[in-house]
């Protein structure tokens, strides 16, 4: 049906498969399961998948995505034969039901943080079906209530707290799907021919329809609180097909839609507060999505996902677990014969800085409304709702404590209100220090200033989803960005020749898709680039690039360097900061290795514990500070090729950023907590272990933070991308460590941002810092400056001496062991008179004290008769100013006029 013209919040959902570190690669599917069988289960915490050995389910965290050794994965021992479906309590993330070949079903409980070995005994085993059980499904507001469906045509209803059987339906046939209603009072299955609607309670049928007449599994799903379930199997010609049915009268299905005459299974999965059912089908890389309404037609087609990855089985991740600062309202877990790969739903917003709370109504909880034994003796409940929402303190509020959590924890509260209300009322009033409420600051008035847009470069072309790191890179003289094409372009423009760039110009080929790049930092002319191929390669950027100011159409591929050594994608290329010829690289390979360049030889390579995201070198350059994939942070040292320290970092997906802190032992991190929240994080590299120095909470948003830390300002310019402010804030050696200073507001949003040397700035006009902006389709020079008002004098208390442009030692004095501070150079202009030395100026006091008592008393001595007095005085002196200007009416009235001046005519 179509969606056109039709007011819903959901009609522009739209999927997207994630980036490929956020999937759970090497998984080792089952291959001897049947196509019948369900093979995956998420909760808010874990994921569990139907494994390669026999009757065995792999553990997997829900947060730890990217690669990990397959060998490493937890283990449930679960069945004496193939596993046909589990399924997660909704009351408890940490609970697995599992059902199998064997007959029986069990209850396992996994470890909060996960597994750390293989688990073979279950917390319950129920045992009470004599064949196969093929589905089972939690009630949702009951706890500890389980129905199943057997192939010995019956459906029994379990009480696991107690590990009995309370309730058994005979069906008539081989059950292939069960459903409990909203407030779990009636039961759906579907059968061969045959949908169900059952009082469990009553043991009897209340609503019977003719299902689906193919041979293969069919599947059932009620609607939400609706009086409606849907059913999924194949008619008598082998197509597959769905049916609506009304549950009050099932003589005949509301809807019948064809799908396809494809083979597989097809699985619904429907989500209560969108109202979106999906439905994907085993062995096809198609997932189909529908809105549920309650009138006529019943449902809308909305876009499909469409991917050539078949897949084996797929479920749906609880919408506690969701980004919701990114308007992601569902996520699917697609099951592949050797990955998970996560399946986005969104609603596309203009603005994502703030929650779109309504796209998220009040979800279930994971408190049970009601006990096994209320449900037994009739009791029926809808299930506790909570609220979708990131918590005030940064962190996802995922899970609603249970009843008795709930009483404990206010019982706590309470005694601890109590507590600190006594020792309040005992302790003398403390005396309250004097505030000094306006912290002083050179940069408190940092303000920003893009250039003209004569100034700027327009029509640039960038391939943003080629580079993993920042888009742009600069030198004094240029600045590159990877550019649209195959075969990994790049682009390379001189700064000061801004233009409107033509269609065709020349590029450098670099024959391989670009994931990181950098200027050398004493080389202006030249650019490396870490490759999709595992090569890095240098190129020196050739003046026959240009032709005067125009760009002429002259590609360039010769190399000054190719280094191998990688055996996957290089992902972040560095140079030392102060040793020449040293580069060091990182790669998805999990290792890190530095090269000496000017040899064209690797010098040193070094494991680490996975794949490192972002890196910077120290101060000096001796060690460095990573972010890895496991999302830690680490030290380590690569000339003794050793990691010192390692401690848990960022707990968000996407990944951090890692900046040093100029000459300090500190450094920052960028990142998203669990509830993509973004936060700074600062570290001391001397005692890592400890944990972080302090925090600095900056709200919601799905951009991360670049960093750039001005080593001469102590000053921290962040730019998030996707976003057009840049945020100032000055660091300091005490905690709280950081200080926010101003912001530069933008309307353009930038996708990148790369600082220029601090030799290029224009010191005479107090600039402490421009950047190249990158825009969509331009790049934009802006500037940050700090108002001064003596400008005719170099400021030197905000300009003390930079790291210039020549090296310190040599790449075989680092190797070796060198250690030498960076080489300095004033940014003082010749000539100019540093703001020290200049002569005091003396201002004129606005206010003075002692005049104006005087003043004062002055007022306070006059009397009324004095006030009277000058009041006549002055009124007198008006009228005798009056009667001088009057003029004689005698002979002055002709005065000064000439005879012919006169009209005998009168006035």
């Amino acid at each position: 049906m179509s969606t056109r013209f039709r007011p819903s919040k959901f009609r522009h959902t739209t999927a997207a498969l994630a980036k490929r570190d956020q999937w759970y690669p090497d998984t080792r599917t089952s291959t001897s399961a049947p196509g019948e069988s369900e093979l995956i289960a998420a909760s808010a915490r874990h994921v569990a998948v139907g494994w390669a050995s026999a009757g065995s389910i792999g553990l997997l965290k829900l947060s730890n995505t990217g690669k990990r050794a397959a060998a490493s994965v937890p283990l449930i021992h679960a069945h004496n034969g193939d596993v046909y479906d589990m399924v997660f309590s909704p009351h408890n993330d940490d609970v697995l039901a599992t059902c199998g070949e064997d007959a029986a079903i069990k209850v396992w409980t996994i470890p909060t943080d996960g597994a750390t070995g293989d688990i073979s005994n279950p917390t319950e085993s129920l045992a009470g079906h004599r064949k196969r059980v093929a589905c089972i499904r939690y009630h949702p507001s009951a706890e500890g209530v389980i129905a199943s469906g057997s192939i010995d045509e019956t459906i029994k209803v379990w009480d696991v707290s107690a590990g009995v059987e309370k309730l058994s339906l005979t069906v008539g046939a081989k059950p292939h799907g069960v459903a409990w209603s909203y407030d779990g009072a009636l039961l759906a299955s579907s059968a061969l021919g045959i949908v169900n609607v059952w009082d469990p309670r009553q043991q009897k049928a209340v609503q019977q329809g003719t299902g689906h007449d193919g041979s293969k599994a069919s599947r059932v799903v009620w609607l939400g609180s609706a009086n409606q379930v849907v059913s999924a199997g194949f008619s008598k010609m082998r197509a597959r097909q769905i049916k609506l049915w009304d549950t009050r009268n099932m003589s005949s299905a509301s809807v019948t839609k064809t799908i396809d005459s494809s083979t597989g299974i097809l699985t619904p999965l429907y989500d209560i507060d969108t109202k979106l059912l999906f439905l994907a089908g085993k062995g096809d890389g198609v997932v189909r999505c529908y809105e549920i309404t309650d009138k006529k037609p019943f449902y809308y087609d909305l876009p499909n996902f469409v991917n050539d990855i078949p897949s084996k089985s797929i479920c749906m991740v609880p919408k506690r677990a969701l980004d919701v600062m990114d308007t992601e309202v569902a996520r699917l877990l697609k099951l592949t014969a050797n990955a998970i790969i996560p399946i986005k739903y969104s609603v596309p917003r203009k603005s994502k800085v703030k929650f779109c709370d309504d796209l998220y109504p009040d979800t279930a909880a994971t408190e049970a409304a009601i006990s096994a034994h209320q449900f037994f003796k009739g009791e029926n409940a809808e299930p506790v709702l909570m609220k979708v929402q990131p918590a005030e303190d940064g962190t996802f509020d995922a899970t609603a404590p249970t009843q008795t959590e709930a009483a404990t924890s206010a019982a706590a509260a309470a005694a601890e209100a109590a507590a600190k209300e006594a020792e309040e009322e005992a302790a003398p009033e403390p005396e309250l220090p004097k505030l000094n409420i306006v912290r002083s600051s050179h940069f408190r008035h940092i303000g920003g200033k893009q250039a003209m847009r004569k100034d700027c470069f327009d029509n640039i072309k960038v391939n943003f989803s080629a580079c993993d790191q920042e888009p742009i890179v600069c030198s004094k003289k240029y600045f590159a960005v990877p550019w649209q094409g195959t075969g990994g372009p790049l682009g390379v423009f001189k700064i000061d020749s801004p233009m409107r760039v033509p269609d065709n110009l020349g590029l450098i080929e670099t024959t391989s898709s670009i994931c990181d790049f950098a200027f050398n930092p004493f080389n202006d002319d030249m650019v490396v680039c870490g490759q999709e191929d595992g090569h890095i390669r240098g190129y020196t950027v050739p003046e026959d690039l240009y032709s005067n100011r125009d760009y002429i159409k002259k590609n360039f591929s010769t190399t000054c360097l190719d280094l191998t050594g990688h055996m996957r994608k290089v992902n972040k290329v560095l140079f030392h900061p102060s040793a020449k010829d040293v580069l060091v690289t990182s790669s998805v390979d999990n290792t890190v290795k530095v090269w000496d360049i000017a040899r064209g030889c690797e010098a040193i390579s070094m494991d680490m514990p996975d794949q490192v995201l972002s890196m910077c070198f120290d101060y000096r350059g001796n060690q460095m500070a990573g972010a890895t994939a496991d999302r830690n942070i680490s030290m380590f040292d690569l000339r003794s090729r050793s990691v010192t320290a390692t401690v848990e970092g960022h707990q968000g997906a996407k990944p951090p950023r890692v900046a040093w802190l100029g000459n300090s032992p500190r450094f920052v991190s960028s990142g998203f907590t669990k509830g993509s929240n973004r936060q700074l994080l600062f570290w001391d590299s001397r005692n890592l272990s400890a944990g972080s120095l302090g925090k600095v909470d900056l709200g919601t948003g799905s951009g991360v933070y670049s960093l750039m830390f001005d080593e001469d300002t102590n000053v921290l310019f962040m730019m998030p991308k996707g976003e057009g402010t840049v945020y100032f804030y000055e660091i300091v050696d005490e905690a709280p460590y950081a200080y926010f200073l101003n912001k530069y507001v933008s309307p353009v949003p930038a996708v990148g941002m790369c600082p220029l040397h601090k030799t290029v700035l224009d010191v005479k006009d107090v600039e402490i810092m421009r950047v190249l902006k990158l825009t969509t389709s331009g790049v934009d020079p802006t500037s940050f400056k700090v108002p001064r008002t003596r400008k005719d004098f170099f400021q030197d208390d905000v300009f003390p001496e930079t790291r210039s442009t020549q090296p310190t030692m040599s790449a075989a004095d680092w190797l070796g062991g060198a250690d030498r501070a960076p080489n300095m150079v004033s940014l003082q202009p010749s000539g100019m008179k540093p703001l020290s030395q200049a002569p005091a100026l003396k201002r004129k006091s606005k206010y003075n004290f002692e005049e104006e008592v005087q003043k004062g008393e002055e007022e306070a001595t006059i009397t009324k008769d004095a006030v009277m007095g000058k009041f006549y005085q002055t009124l007198t002196g008006m009228v005798k100013e009056d009667e001088d200007a009057k003029v004689d009416a005698g002979g002055g009235i002709g005065e000064g006029c000439d005879d012919d001046e006169w009209s005998d005519d009168g006035w």
